[in-house]
């Protein structure tokens, strides 16, 4: 695939361009050589690596490769020994399973090759770009080298990287199927998307929306319906195969078609208790603490009626007790809550996530009591010290900008009405509706490729009204002389 390049190229930028046409393959590598650098850079100043990089669920994957590596299968230690491990997806264990192997006492082999998998991401991205246009697809590719976010988690002992690397081979494959219908695309789409469920759960339905729409965008074409229903189901087989052990060991060993056994306690723990204190103007932990008790109650009765009580019943019980919970919780007070949650997601700035800025923060936005977002905000920041707040404020603006300029290339994106604007607001929709209440700046990452290219729309839209405004004001010069 060659592009044209619609501008004479001089100096430097020779080297991506033959004959006023760029080679990509020169342009992909030269961003992901730049990403690299950009995230090494950052790594060298962090001091103490190990401390950093372990954050929040990270003792979880750590101590679960250590466990598959003594017990042979995918496993946690437990009081009883080694039990199936059954909250989480295997794949981001089996990736740390050789480092923890080679290097167990540190991680920074593991940062180093998630930083360069993070490179090769931005590539992706760049060229995600390129199929808006030549000077989107660079300026793709120099916004994805320098996003905080995922230079940030890059650099975290968490699966989010490696899911945000395959979810987004995964949306270049399904985008490049629906521009040019091809098996060999279908195949990568398919594989990456049960590869990307296989880390996170989350992305279970993204297959089914990408055949929908690769067989929707093929049987449009005349004699095409055939190749569109084999291209549909080859995404659909192949993320299904990928699957299918996972759903085979929880079947034969725990009754049950679920994939993991973490759905009724997140949906409880997380979603129920942030709707009732929303709901209630309360602090989340106080939501929460309020509905532990109810559910060590119900846990308690449900073990003694049945002989064998494993994760994926913790879980059912959970879940009945959410589906409770939630009748006291208005349609109005849920709709508040998604509504928060996913703006949050949206204009939360990534620095909140850095560990760096983590260690001077007093407070915590979710256990701040309020009715509103604003009035949490408000109670939030006034709560914390000031070497945090203005670290909060430099984030928030640059965030506030990145949202006025994703808007924007957004509005351009849409008015082309073309099948990108589509696939685009359906992946930020699907994302951001399955994240719900649950905010932080890791949840935004499996959109954030799109949120980057239309970031750069805005920028080359820009960059076009500069450049014709400057004609324009040369041809009135020369009129006038």
């Amino acid at each position: 695939m060659k592009f044209m390049m619609p501008l004479n190229v001089r100096g430097p930028f020779n080297f991506f361009f033959q004959n006023n046409v760029i080679d990509p393959w020169r342009f992909y590598g030269a961003v992901v050589f730049a990403a690299l650098a950009v995230r090494l850079i950052d790594l060298a100043f962090i001091s103490e690596l190990n401390a950093y990089a372990q954050v929040e669920d990270s003792s979880i994957y750590w101590n679960g490769a250590q466990a598959w590596i003594d017990s042979g299968y995918f496993s946690r230690a437990s009081v009883f020994g080694f039990i199936p491990e059954t909250e989480r997806m295997p794949l981001y264990h089996l990736f740390l399973v050789p480092f923890r192997w080679v290097s167990p006492e540190t991680v920074w082999p593991v940062i180093v090759v998630q930083s360069l998998m993070d490179s090769t991401t931005c590539g992706f991205i760049a060229a995600i770009g390129m199929m808006v246009g030549l000077r989107v697809g660079v300026i793709s590719g120099v916004l994805a080298a320098l996003w905080p976010n995922m230079i940030i988690y890059s650099h975290l002992v968490l699966g989010d990287s490696l899911f945000l690397f395959l979810a987004t081979i995964g949306l270049y494959a399904s985008l490049s199927c629906l521009l040019k219908p091809r098996y060999s695309y279908a195949l990568v789409a398919g594989t990456f998307f049960g590869l990307m469920i296989l880390v996170r759960p989350i992305g279970l339905f993204v297959p089914i929306a990408a055949a929908g729409f690769i067989l929707w965008r093929t049987s449009r074409q005349k004699g095409k319906v055939g190749q569109g229903i084999g291209l549909a189901m080859v995404v659909i087989a192949l993320s299904a195969a990928l699957l299918t052990p996972i759903f085979w060991r929880n079947i034969t060993q725990f009754s049950t078609w679920q994939l993991t056994s973490q759905n009724g306690t997140h949906f409880l723990m997380w979603v129920v208790s942030y709707s009732k204190s929303l709901d209630e103007g309360i602090p989340f932990s106080e939501g929460s603490a309020k509905v532990n008790f109810k559910l060590a109650n119900r846990i308690e009765k449900a073990r003694n009626n049945k002989a064998e009580f494993n994760d994926f019943d913790y879980s059912d019980v959970a879940a009945a007790l959410a589906k409770q919970e939630l009748k006291d919780v208005s349609i109005t007070t849920l709709a508040k809550a998604w509504g928060t949650g996913m703006a949050i997601n949206i204009a939360s700035p990534a620095i909140i996530s850095d560990p760096r800025i983590r260690e001077i923060n007093n407070g915590s936005f979710m256990n701040s009591a309020g009715s509103g977002l604003i009035n949490r905000l408000v109670n939030f920041l006034l709560q914390n010290n000031p070497d945090y707040l203005f670290w909060i404020l430099i984030g928030l603006t640059m965030s506030a900008l990145s949202c006025v300029l994703q808007f924007i290339g957004w509005i351009f994106l849409c008015r082309e009405r073309n099948i990108f604007g589509m696939v685009s607001f359906s992946w930020i929709l699907y994302f951001l509706v399955i994240a719900g209440p649950v905010a932080s700046p890791k949840y935004r990452l499996p959109i954030e490729p799109i949120l980057i290219v239309a970031q750069a729309i805005a920028f080359s839209s820009l960059i076009s009204r500069i450049r014709v405004s400057d004609r324009l004001c040369i041809l009135k010069g020369l009129a006038r002389s």
